[in-house]
């Protein structure tokens, strides 16, 4: 500060000498002699130099009470993200609970059912079996990627599916199944098959043992892929079945993101056909 004064004082006697009209040489004791100009030019260093300071500590000040007030402002809401993530935990784990209840209830209530109807019919009671197994398939198969089941364990719930089918509709249905053996020990993201065949066994036309339906799986070093294709029966209510397949190319773009291809649609011969393609 002593620095800015003197600077200051210096600078103002300089500018004096040059614009005074009396000739005196400029030094030292010069501007000491002329004390009046030199408490004048020493006050008004201190004012200006005590104004801008104190113009300095108030825009300090009000940074730093911006500052504080806005990491109290992020705290608070990390406040409030951590309650509701703990409130959105609690519920999930409420739901999960329920969850394993619910199976849990099912699964006895189909041992029942199983027991009180094979006694009359051995069909009836393989079909309760059946959806047994179908559904703790889908309850407990999970969904991520380290945790892909092998598709050995879909085709099995393919068979329960057909079989299944065949019962409700208490009628021969043809569908050629070609499932090479190489491709069951292959980890594929769950159920989209079973939704595939479950909308060809819904809306296909498999009485027909000349126009079989076709649900096809190949798998080399590159690319798995799957193509069904049946001719159609009944008119295909668009809203719900376009919704199936596209929670099958969500679910696909999640597990895979841009490395399959998924494609599906309506022949001129009367056929549904779908292609899927997944590069390894």
């Amino acid at each position: 500060m002593a620095i800015q004064i003197a600077i200051y004082i210096l600078l103002r006697a300089l500018l004096n000498y040059y614009l005074s009209d009396t000739i005196k040489s400029f030094n030292f004791p010069t501007i000491i002699e002329n004390y009046r100009s030199f408490f004048q030019s020493l006050w008004r260093g201190l004012f200006f130099i005590g104004l801008s300071c104190f113009y300095y500590l108030f825009i300090e000040y009000k940074s730093e009470r911006t500052r504080r007030e806005e990491a109290e402002r992020i705290k608070y809401l990390k406040r409030i993200r951590i309650r509701e993530m703990e409130n959105e935990l609690n519920t999930a784990q409420y739901e999960y609970l329920r969850a394993q209840i619910n199976p849990h209830l099912l699964f006895n209530t189909l041992s029942f059912l199983y027991d009180s109807v094979r006694k009359y019919n051995e069909d009836a009671g393989q079909a309760v079996l059946n959806l047994a197994d179908l559904m703790r398939f889908s309850l407990e198969t999970r969904e991520s990627p380290e945790e892909f089941p092998r598709l050995e364990e879909e085709i099995n719930q393919i068979h329960n599916l057909i079989e299944l089918n065949k019962v409700r509709k208490d009628k021969e249905q043809f569908i050629n199944l070609n499932l090479p053996e190489e491709i069951k020990q292959f980890r594929f993201i769950p159920l989209v098959i079973i939704t595939l065949l479950e909308n060809m066994l819904k809306h296909g036309n498999l009485r027909r043992s000349e126009q079989p339906g076709l649900l096809e799986m190949k798998l080399d070093h590159s690319e798995f892929s799957i193509h069904t294709a049946n001719l159609i029966s009944t008119k295909i209510h668009h809203s719900g079945f376009n919704k199936g397949m596209e929670n099958i190319e969500k679910r696909l773009s999640l597990a895979y993101g841009d490395k399959f291809s998924f494609t599906y649609g309506k022949t001129d011969e009367n056929y549904f056909y779908v292609k899927l393609k997944l590069k390894l």
